[in-house]
């Protein structure tokens, strides 16, 4: 097994913003074509409303991440204030 490092947290991270970003994008501009096509298949709204919470969830997806990481890491500080900044988002959504 590899160890856990920084590099490795901050490649994960990043990918998956990217995978987050680009997955609700592509939600909402299927959501919006559909829309202006006036395809009557699916819901159009529920796809781009999909893509918005995809887009919302992200955020909260890397912070959890980052707990993971850290502890791994076994960086105690870092899991305690990414715990508290994910149970703050966590609040604020629900």
């Amino acid at each position: 097994m590899t160890k856990w490092n920084d590099e490795k947290l901050d490649i994960v991270v990043g990918r998956t913003l990217q995978i987050g970003v680009i997955a609700a994008a592509a939600l909402i501009f299927l959501g919006g074509l559909g829309h202006v096509l006036n395809v009557h298949t699916f819901n159009s709204l529920a796809i781009v409303q999909a893509g918005i919470i995809l887009l919302i969830a992200t955020p909260v997806v890397r912070v959890g991440i980052c707990v993971l990481g850290f502890a791994l890491e076994r960086d105690w500080t870092y899991v305690v204030i990414s715990a508290m900044v994910l149970s703050l988002l966590l609040f604020a959504i629900f």
